[in-house]
Formats: C-alpha cells, structure tokens, sequence
C-alpha cells in the first residue's frame, strides 16, 4: 500500500467515498422495491433486520412487525392480601382444616393466577399455620394456629 502523505486527508476521502457508495446503493435498493411493489411480490426481511435500506427509520413492512403472543398478564387487586385470605380460609374450616389441593382451588375461585404453594410455605414458615403431612397421600393438611 503505498504512504499517504497526509492521512487525515486519505480517511476523509476514503469516507466521501463510501458514503456516495453508499447513497447509490439505497437509491438501487428503493428501486427494486419500487418494482416489488409494483408487481405485488412480497420479500420477507431477514431476521434481525431493523429496517430495508432505503427506507426511513421507523418505517416498516407487514413482514417486520413483531408478532404479539398474548396479553400481558396484569397484576391482580384483591381486598384481601394471599396470606389473610388462606389464614381466614383455613380458620372458617375449623378443627377439620384443609389439604393442599382445597386452599389452592379456594385460592383459583377468588380469581387469582397460579397457586397458592408459595404462600401457604411463607404462612407455616412464620407460624401462622400448622402443617401435617398426609399419610399414603400426596399433599398436607393446613389449620390456622
């Protein structure tokens, strides 16, 4: 390669360069997709692909649009926090008590999502409830202390 005398000068021309390159290259891609159009023929957009060159930022294609799974789970309100509500729960059930399987479908009947396991841990964890394990049965019975 030969040496540049002033290289300041070689980078700003090697620049102008690119950047004119550049311009045409946008100016061959916009005309294809002119004629794409035209025709109705419909080019997916690789993945990754922020947008076509050639087109403004924040324009997109019907192929670009991210595709939507579902709604965002919101998060519930209830009058009652999870702790009261199972405590209060398990007291209206008396001496009897309650498996694992009845404060979770307790819990599903108020309309709250998931289950009740982490909850009913963090109560016998602190002693607001007793727990006994059922014997030949999965799960545990629960009384409020």
């Amino acid at each position: 390669m030969p040496r540049v005398a002033d290289p300041a000068k070689h980078l700003e021309e090697t620049i102008v360069g690119l950047q004119k390159r550049r311009q045409m290259l946008i100016s061959e891609v916009a005309r294809i997709d002119a004629l794409f159009e035209r025709y109705g023929i419909h080019v997916e957009e690789p993945r990754g692909a922020r947008r076509s060159v050639g087109r403004p930022a924040g324009a997109r294609t019907a192929a670009a649009k991210p595709v939507r799974r579902g709604r965002r789970r919101k998060r519930g309100v209830f009058a009652k926090s999870a702790q009261e509500s199972i405590v209060d729960f398990l007291k209206g059930r008396g001496e009897k008590g309650a498996t694992t399987a009845e404060i979770n479908e307790h819990w599903q009947s108020e309309g709250r999502a998931g289950s009740a396991y982490v909850t009913i841990g963090q109560l016998v964890k602190r002693k607001k409830i007793k727990k006994q394990n059922l014997k030949g049965e999965r799960g545990s019975r629960y009384w409020a202390s």
